[in-house]
């Protein structure tokens, strides 16, 4: 039997059919709206949340809210979710003089990301990046890492094909209609490997398993899009077009790329040959398995201060805080660090300290909504040092001191708003790189434009891939130093 759901979101309500006993999370996601599971539908993660506002479901209802992955629909519903959608924050970082081949018309470009995409539109003929816009990958009810999504090809491989290429048709449709333009001539595209093959409705299964094998690396033309290439399994193309971006190749200097995502890439280029490996991060950097995280959207905390006793913050758009996003988390557990309201080994006590009064039910407060547990602290530790021991382990395997470095890019999209300072305090980077730092923002987006702009710079692009030098973060280095690197 069918049964109705309507659905209220602060933008729209409408009202979608499904199956009579159907998980309510499968139905959603079935019909293209987007909500987060970060935990892949297990029921652990909440982000699922949604409030019943009249009919009723086979679910643990609280309060009058339930996790969309534990119920199942029994007869007609309404229920209320939240505004999953992003915000355009990436135009800026992206400002900056390109050569062109000088076609005519409007290209895009595409940097799929597991937990976001960022998308920027070009004029073909003048080289200028028109407009930019971002927002989560609707594939976000899959899971929120890597792993999840290779996890759920198995049986929805095609289902996830279909959302990224209809994200981006939509995409393209909107920035159509904004600027008045009659199509898009050109798209190019770029991304970590699993988001490439899922695109291509190629299975990433071989990914998922050792010897971590891609199905292809190089770059894929068809009538709608140009992927660029990648090295590897997990060093894919988002990280050869930073690479290019930043000047790497071209320049003979020493020098370090960290973009950071649900998968940490590090490049490491020194006396003229390249190292990469690729750290599993998680999403905790993207807002993701933070129980009051969010992606780079509206609303989202992305810088806190402390002076004079008092903690202050700013929020993207500057309106109401409705959760944190990586830099606003790094920035509070560097301040919580430096009061003692966070020790050393990651616990959250602060007992007698100026901000004690924040601190119930082992969380810390915020504002009255939003907060910081000791779950996501812990996550944040798992996901930093996963990052500052494969930065050491390249540094090590490459005979390269941090001295002999001239630059380090931080890329990505929390590298937009990052304190470097608070990500040397909390142990992102090593505490001796943080003078060396330079934020350089979506460094893939970048090297993507530049390639949609001089179609030439895509076979730069796959020589740079075909010289990296991967590691495998599988040996007893690594994990000697992750677990060494875990407390603050």
């Amino acid at each position: 039997m069918i049964m109705k759901v309507t659905v209220i979101t602060p933008r729209k309500t409408q009202i979608i059919e499904v199956n009579e006993g159907q998980n309510l999370l499968e139905g959603l996601r079935d019909r293209g709206i987007i909500i987060p599971a970060d935990c892949g539908g297990r029921g652990t993660c909440g982000k699922c949340s949604a409030k019943l506002v009249s009919g009723s479901i086979d679910a643990d209802i609280k309060n009058g809210y339930f996790n969309c992955c534990q119920g199942y629909i029994k007869e007609d519903v309404s229920i209320e979710l939240p505004d999953y959608s992003g915000t355009a924050f990436f135009a800026a970082e992206t400002k900056g003089e390109y050569q062109t081949d000088g076609a005519d018309g409007f290209g895009l470009v595409v940097d799929i990301g597991t937990t976001s995409v960022a998308a920027y539109l070009c004029d073909l003929k003048n080289g200028k990046v028109t407009d930019g816009m971002g927002e989560l990958n609707r594939q976000i009810g899959f899971g929120a890492d890597v792993l999840s999504r290779i996890s759920a090809s198995g049986k929805h491989l095609q289902t996830l094909c279909n959302i990224i290429n209809a994200q981006i048709e939509d995409i393209k449709k909107r920035f159509c209609i904004k600027h008045g333009i009659s199509g898009i001539s050109k798209t190019v595209i770029c991304g970590n490997n699993t988001m490439l093959h899922l695109l291509l409705g190629r299975s990433p299964q071989s990914m998922g398993q050792a010897p971590f094998t891609p199905l292809f690396t190089s770059a894929v033309y068809n009538d709608n899009y140009i992927t660029l290439p990648s090295a590897s399994a997990y060093i894919g193309s988002d990280i050869v077009a930073g690479a290019l971006a930043c000047g790497m190749f071209g320049s003979s200097e020493n020098a370090l790329l960290i973009d950071i995502g649900t998968n940490g890439e590090i490049l490491l280029k020194h006396n003229g040959k390249y190292y990469a490996a690729s750290a599993a991060a998680g999403p905790a950097l993207e807002g993701g398995n933070i129980e009051c995280g969010m992606g780079g959207a509206a609303g989202a905390i992305d810088h806190v201060y402390y002076s004079g006793g008092s903690l202050t913050y700013t929020t993207i758009g500057g309106g109401e805080a409705k959760g944190i996003c990586g830099s606003g988390l790094v920035d509070l557990i560097s301040i919580l660090l430096k009061t003692n309201v966070v020790d050393i080994s990651g616990r959250l006590d602060g007992l007698g300290t100026p901000l004690s009064e924040r601190i119930r039910d082992a969380r810390f407060y915020i504002t009255d909504k939003v907060y910081l547990s000791q779950k996501d602290i812990r996550e944040y530790q798992l996901a930093k040092s996963a990052i500052h021991s494969a930065t050491e382990v390249l540094l090590i395997k490459a005979g390269c001191d941090i001295s002999e470095l001239s630059k380090v890019y931080l890329a990505g999209g929390l590298a937009y708003h990052l304190d470097r300072q608070s990500a040397a305090h909390t142990g992102l980077i090593p505490c001796r790189l943080k003078d060396k730092t330079i934020t350089v923002g979506n460094a893939a987006g970048k090297g993507a434009i530049m390639c949609l702009l001089k179609e030439k710079l895509i076979g730069e692009c796959g020589r740079i891939a075909d010289i990296i030098n991967v590691t495998e973060l599988d040996d007893g280095l690594f994990y000697e130093l992750f677990i060494k690197n875990m407390s603050f």
